[in-house]
C-alpha cells in the first residue's frame, strides 16, 4: 500500500505485451505472469470465485441455490439436489481496462476456473422403477478450485533526491488452490453438508531496483518464494419450505413452488508456508544480463498464518423447472488474516448479490431455445484489500444462458455461458473496469449406481 505522499513520487506504468526493453537481471526476466493485476500484489492475491459458470450469470449467488444439473460449491448442503452425476469444468476470460489517473492500459487474461465431479449416492432411476422415494438423499462431490491467483508486472519510478531516480520493477506469479471433498445429507426438508479442502500452491514475488542515474551502479534484486499448505472446512445448511403439495411419490410437480433458506459457515483455519529468500546484485551497466554476487540466500523458511472465518445467508423462491430468484449476503472476517511470511493488514469484507433464472418451457418438443435457461444478476461488495487506506469495492451486472445438450433416453447436459460487466478499485487509486466471459460445460449421467436387473 502507498501513502498519499509516496503516490506523488510513484508513477505506475503497466508493462503489457511487446515493446518493453528486457530488464537486465538474474531472475526477474524469467518470471512471466499469466495476468497483470496490480491488486494481486497484496494479501493472498486476487480471489477466485467459488461458484461455477451456471451461477456466474446469476450474479454469483449460491447460498440458497439448488440445481439438479450443476454442482454448487458455495453451500455444500446443495449436493443433495443433484439428479445425476455431473462432470464440470469452466474457463473465464477477462478484458480489463486499468486506469491510474494518468495512463490507461488494457489487459486480457484467462485461466481454467474449476474442475468438479459431483453425484447423488442414491440413483433416481432406481427410485422411479421401485416407485419408492428414499427418505434420505445423499450427495457427494470432489473438485479442484483455485483459491486465489497472483500475476502482475509493474514498473514504478521513485525520486530519491541526490541519489537520483530509482526504477523499481515488481513481478509476481502463482496461486493457491483447493482440492475439495463435499458430502451432504437431506432428511425430509432439511439438507446439511460438510466440505473439507486441502490447500496448496506456490507464489513468487520479485523486486528489481535500478539506479540508472548513477554510473556503474549495481541493480539489486529481491525474490521471495512461498509454498502454501493447510486444511480448511465449510459447513452448510438449506431448508426447503414447500408451498405446493407433493405428489404420491413424494416429489414436486413441474411448476411446484417452494422457498429455500440457506446458510454456510467456514471457521477460521491455519495454514503453513515454506519459503526461500534470494537477494542478489546485478550489473546493470552492461548490454547483457550479468550476475555479480549473492548478498543473501536462505531456504527452508517456515512460517504460519491464519485464514479468517466466513459466513453467509440467503433465500430463494422457485417454481420447479420454470423460474427462480435468489438473494444473499456474505461476510469475511479478513481483519483476522495473518501471514507471518508476508505480513499485511487486510479489512473485513462483505458481498450482496441477487440473481434470477427463467426456463420458458422445459418440455418443449420442437423449439430448442424454449428449453434453455436464461439468467441475470447483479452484485455489490468490498474487497479485503485497500489502497491509500480506502477499501476496494467491486460491483457489476451479469447475464447468462444454459444451453441443453439433449441425448436420447439420457439426462440432459448443459453448455453454460455468462457475461459479467463490472468495476473494481478504490476511490483515488487504480480503477479496473472489466468485461468477463465465462464458458462452462456440465456433462451429466444418470446411470451411476444404477441397479441392473436380469430375468
Amino acid at each position: 500500500m502507498w501513502s498519499a505522499s509516496s503516490k506523488q513520487s510513484l508513477r505506475w506504468l503497466f508493462l503489457i505485451g511487446f515493446g518493453i526493453p528486457m530488464l537486465l537481471n538474474a531472475q526477474n526476466f524469467k518470471i512471466q505472469p499469466r495476468t497483470n493485476s496490480p491488486f494481486s500484489r497484496f494479501g493472498l492475491g486476487d480471489p477466485n470465485p467459488t461458484y461455477f459458470v451456471a451461477q456466474d450469470g446469476m450474479g454469483g449467488i449460491g447460498i440458497a441455490h439448488r440445481d439438479d444439473a450443476s454442482a454448487n460449491w458455495v453451500n455444500p448442503a446443495s449436493f443433495t439436489s443433484l439428479d445425476a452425476a455431473s462432470l464440470e469444468l469452466g474457463i473465464r476470460i477477462r478484458n480489463t481496462s486499468l486506469n491510474d489517473g494518468q495512463k490507461t492500459t488494457n489487459v486480457i487474461s484467462g485461466n481454467l476456473g474449476y474442475f468438479s465431479l459431483a453425484f447423488p449416492m442414491n440413483n433416481r432411476i432406481n427410485q422411479a422403477l421401485e416407485r419408492k422415494r428414499s427418505k434420505i438423499d445423499w450427495g457427494m462431490g470432489i473438485g479442484l478450485v483455485p483459491l486465489n491467483s497472483i500475476g502482475y508486472n509493474i514498473q514504478a519510478s521513485q525520486d530519491l533526491g541526490e541519489v537520483g531516480i530509482a526504477k523499481n520493477t515488481f513481478k509476481g506469479a502463482g496461486g493457491v488452490y483447493n482440492i475439495k471433498w463435499a458430502n451432504s445429507v437431506r432428511f425430509k426438508n432439511l439438507s446439511v453438508g460438510l466440505e473439507i479442502a486441502s490447500l496448496f500452491g506456490k507464489n513468487i514475488t520479485n523486486t528489481l531496483v535500478n539506479l540508472d542515474s548513477l554510473r556503474q551502479a549495481y541493480a539489486v534484486e529481491l525474490q521471495r518464494d512461498l509454498v502454501y499448505s493447510g486444511i480448511n472446512f465449510r459447513l452448510g445448511a438449506q431448508y426447503i419450505l414447500d408451498i405446493d403439495k407433493k405428489n404420491k411419490q413424494g416429489e414436486q410437480e413441474l411448476g411446484g413452488r417452494s422457498i429455500i433458506f440457506g446458510a454456510y459457515f467456514a471457521p477460521q483455519s491455519n495454514f503453513r508456508t515454506t519459503g526461500s529468500s534470494l537477494d542478489v546484485r546485478v550489473n546493470s551497466a552492461t548490454s547483457t544480463s550479468s550476475f555479480v554476487d549473492t548478498v543473501a540466500y536462505t531456504t527452508g523458511i517456515r512460517n504460519s498464518g491464519v485464514l479468517p472465518s466466513q459466513f453467509g445467508f440467503g433465500v430463494s423462491y422457485q417454481r420447479l423447472a420454470k423460474f427462480k430468484v435468489s438473494a444473499e449476503y456474505s461476510m469475511g472476517r479478513w481483519g483476522a488474516y495473518r501471514n507471518d511470511a508476508k505480513p499485511q493488514t487486510l479489512l473485513n469484507n462483505w458481498r450482496a448479490a441477487m440473481g434470477v433464472e427463467y426456463i420458458p418451457d422445459v418440455l418443449s418438443y420442437n423449439r430448442y431455445l424454449r428449453k434453455a435457461r436464461y439468467r441475470g444478476g447483479l452484485f455489490y461488495g468490498t474487497d479485503p484489500r485497500a489502497i491509500n487506506g480506502v477499501q476496494i469495492q467491486n460491483y457489476g451486472v451479469t447475464v447468462g444462458i444454459g444451453l441443453p445438450i439433449i441425448r436420447p433416453r439420457q439426462t440432459t447436459s448443459y453448455v453454460n455461458m455468462a457475461l459479467e460487466l463490472g468495476r473494481f478499485g478504490a476511490q483515488g487509486g487504480i480503477q479496473s473496469t472489466y468485461a468477463q466471459f465465462s464458458f462452462g460445460i456440465s456433462l451429466n449421467d444418470n446411470t451411476w449406481f444404477f441397479k441392473r436387473k436380469f430375468n
